[in-house]
């Protein structure tokens, strides 16, 4: 029988996550570039006919979030099973699908935020105005830092809730549908689901009259608690679920 020394931690049983984690890179890089030449493309095409005044790019991290929120939740909807029936425990399945989730919601999160970067470039050239619209974290696009913070909490919560319908969907095909319901919920409180009258944080001003609200901290603290709520969801949901029979 092999003996332990006391106080040691236990030995690592998950792997990194290489494999999937490059496919899933690569994947969001090309469907990154495709986004940027087709929203530019549109917007050039729009120009004949009308007076460009909003911001095409924001519109595109809108669809960016839809995107993440299902590449995650197909991930922990297919990998975790798949690694579970290979033999992994749910715990190594989760963690290893968890880490490429997480990855993949920082890379896009900097893939969008340089995309404003580049809105600034083709509207500075076209001599545009391009008025950012919607109420940010930011007032410029050239304010890369308050960007890649804002899209970085959007998309850290878009891929928590994602991962939570995710799971649930493959756990029960018919009660899993309501996990809709509570992640709503979540990316409306952290207002990077419901945009409307309140900027980042949506609905959350429509019930708590603070006007700094959506300052740099809260907006941090809100978002991180809404990522963790569905991130430890998606575990409960995850741990101790039966495999479907094929």
């Amino acid at each position: 029988m092999q003996s332990t020394v006391s106080g040691t931690a236990p030995a690592r049983t998950w792997r990194f996550p290489r494999i999937q984690l490059e496919d899933q890179i690569v994947l969001a890089a090309i469907a990154w570039v495709l986004t940027v030449v087709a929203t530019f493309a549109i917007v050039l095409v729009v120009d004949r006919f009308f007076d460009v005044s909003i911001s095409a790019w924001e519109i595109a991290v809108s669809v960016a979030h839809w995107y993440v929120g299902i590449i995650c939740g197909w991930l922990m909807y297919v990998h975790v099973p798949l690694f579970v029936a290979n033999g992994k425990t749910r715990r190594d399945a989760t963690i290893e699908t968890g880490i490429t989730i997480g990855v993949v919601a920082v890379w896009v999160s900097f893939l969008m935020s340089v995309g404003y970067l580049i809105e600034e470039l083709v509207y500075e050239w076209r001599d545009w105005p391009g008025s950012i619209d919607i109420d940010h974290l930011f007032s410029s696009r050239t304010d890369f830092g308050l960007i890649l913070l804002e899209n970085l909490l959007a998309f850290l919560v878009w891929a928590a809730v994602g991962s939570f319908v995710g799971i649930s969907l493959y756990r029960s095909q018919n009660a899993g549908w309501l996990s809709l319901l509570p992640g709503a919920l979540v990316l409306g409180l952290t207002g990077s689901f419901d945009r409307t009258d309140g900027g980042f944080f949506g609905i959350v001003t429509r019930f708590i009259p603070i006007a700094d609200i959506a300052s740099p901290v809260n907006a941090t603290l809100i978002s991180l608690v809404g990522a963790a709520l569905a991130g430890g969801a998606a575990w409960l949901v995850a741990r101790d679920m039966s495999l479907r029979n094929k």
